[in-house]
């Protein structure tokens, strides 16, 4: 029994199920710099990847000596996501229109230059997308990524993955005096280009909000993650990925010794107990 324990044990230091992975980066339209180094960094630590990043002439080399996951990792490395959160001009509660002619209708055909026509998914009770609809935004965002502080994935009224967030002093200050100017109006909820949704304002509100979106758990904490972390100072492209077999830890290595150590003594108990005739010596 103790020995099937022992094996049990040693399953969470297989190297199995990790990979060493180095990526090399290029960012976008500038040369490296400290603050991107940091920005990986962060993201790293908030990944609980133990790793190295370094500027390599015009590039950022990222070494990672055990990942699990190496693909997402490499994703929720180097994505700059897009939040944006914008007043909904038409439909002016909230909601969405069901085609774009509708929604041109409503503006006489004479789209206004400071709105923006934007697409959403219409989600099922089961988070699926059962097709699209329409939304007339204001051009200029209330809130974007950068006004973010805080982000966590949190669980929403009928149990489905949404994520909260908390906004920086300033941004917050700003929102509460336009969501408090716009009462009954709706509110688009804006990720990367796309209307996750748009709720009607019922209040004021200051530096705190949540996000729904049909999310699953893993999609939950993921954007949870890239929205915490901020975005990157620069965009990046992965020009190189080597992903090989991760040398197993210092904990491996001492979990094997001990198996090794608990064997022999068992098998030489084993022993001394079959020469006495399986019968402990009196005392």
């Amino acid at each position: 029994m103790r020995f099937g324990l022992l094996l049990l044990a040693l399953f969470p230091f297989s190297s199995s199920d990790f990979s060493h992975v180095r990526l090399t980066l290029q960012p976008e339209g500038q040369p490296p710099s400290a603050e991107l180094v940091r920005a990986l960094e962060d993201r790293l630590d908030r990944l609980d990847v133990d790793g190295t990043v370094e500027i390599t002439g015009e590039r950022v080399v990222v070494d990672m000596p055990r990942v699990q996951e190496a693909e997402r990792v490499r994703q929720l490395l180097t994505r700059s996501v897009s939040l944006e959160l914008r007043l909904v001009r038409f439909p002016e509660a909230g909601g969405g229109s069901p085609s774009r002619e509708a929604v041109l209708e409503h503006f006489g055909r004479q789209f206004p230059p400071e709105l923006e026509l934007m697409l959403g998914d219409v989600l099922n009770d089961e988070g699926l997308s059962t097709g699209k609809q329409y939304y007339a935004v204001e051009r200029t965002a209330l809130v974007t990524a950068r006004d973010i502080r805080r982000a966590s994935p949190s669980v929403g009224q009928f149990n489905d993955p949404i994520v909260m967030f908390s906004l920086t002093p300033d941004a917050g200050e700003a929102f509460g005096r336009a969501t408090e100017a716009n009462i009954g109006s709706g509110i688009a909820i804006i990720l990367d280009g796309e209307v996750l949704s748009a709720p009607r304002i019922q209040s004021r509100i200051t530096d705190e909000g949540i996000i729904e979106g049909g999310f699953t758990e893993m999609e939950a904490r993921d954007l949870a993650l890239l929205l915490g972390s901020g975005p990157l100072p620069a965009r990046v492209t992965v020009v190189d990925q080597q992903v090989s077999e991760a040398v197993p830890d210092r904990r491996f290595w001492v979990a094997m010794t001990a198996l090794a150590v608990f064997f022999l003594l068992f098998c030489a108990a084993l022993v001394i107990l079959f020469r006495r005739g399986g019968q402990p010596r009196p005392i």
